[in-house]
């Protein structure tokens, strides 16, 4: 289930992102190139930081680090998300190109964050007046459904970046990086899954929340994208 939800939601941000692109008159063959890049990246990163979350979840229990680590682990969002973004902004000054993809990862994590919950993965912690009949793995046990919660904000994500873009406004990457990174930190409270890696209550996935937050931020305060008079500028199309 969760690869065909992953792959609804790469088709529908795919389409979006080339209807976003079209409209604008972007050449699309030098992106199909950065995405490409982006997506080696993609996965070397989701692999570095799913290994990383595992050993900090072995330190926690005191087993030790080795073999088991790279065959256990699995992978990670936000390295993901962080390898697709150098490799897709290395060497593209296309500015419109960043903003759409930056509209169109919310949206695909939406639909992956449904896949989650029917696949078992990425759980939140059990309530008996909150939590949901869990579908998998442990029918019995009624837990926070914290997928489907954050596939929700991401559908809201989204929408607002949308918007924004349609508006023509620009420099919309930092800002969905703000706005995940708060979602994702407050949403860790209620995961109950600890093998991605918990350090005296605060997550690996947290820490990168805070890390993430203060760049996104800094870059927002430095470039200014959302004073009305840089909103007007003309944007810068190759």
């Amino acid at each position: 289930m969760y690869e065909l939800m992953a792959a609804a939601g790469f088709l529908f941000a795919a389409v979006l992102s080339y209807i976003l692109l079209r409209k604008n008159g972007i050449s699309l063959f030098s992106l199909y190139m950065n995405l490409l890049f982006g997506a080696v990246l993609l996965f070397i990163g989701a692999r570095l930081f799913g290994i990383v979350s595992y050993s900090i979840y072995q330190l926690s229990i005191s087993e030790p680090i080795g073999i088991s680590t790279l065959n256990n682990s699995g992978i990670v969002f936000y390295g993901g998300l962080i390898g697709l973004i150098i490799g897709f902004c290395f060497r593209n000054t296309c500015d419109i190109s960043k903003d759409v993809l930056a509209v169109a990862i919310p949206l695909f994590h939406s639909f992956a964050r449904i896949g989650c919950y029917f696949a078992g993965c990425c759980y939140g912690i059990r309530s008996r007046t909150m939590g949901l009949p869990y579908p998998v793995h442990m029918p019995d046990s009624h837990r926070i459904p914290v997928q489907l919660i954050e596939s929700a904000a991401n559908l809201v994500i989204f929408a607002v970046l949308l918007i924004l873009f349609l508006k023509n406004k620009r420099g919309l990457m930092p800002l969905y990086l703000s706005l995940y990174s708060v979602v994702r930190f407050a949403d860790e409270f209620i995961r109950g899954d600890a093998v991605r890696g918990v350090i005296i209550g605060v997550s690996f996935s947290q820490i990168v929340s805070v890390m993430l937050l203060a760049v996104s931020a800094y870059m927002i305060q430095k470039g200014r994208p959302y004073s009305p008079g840089y909103l007007d500028l003309p944007v810068r199309k190759t």
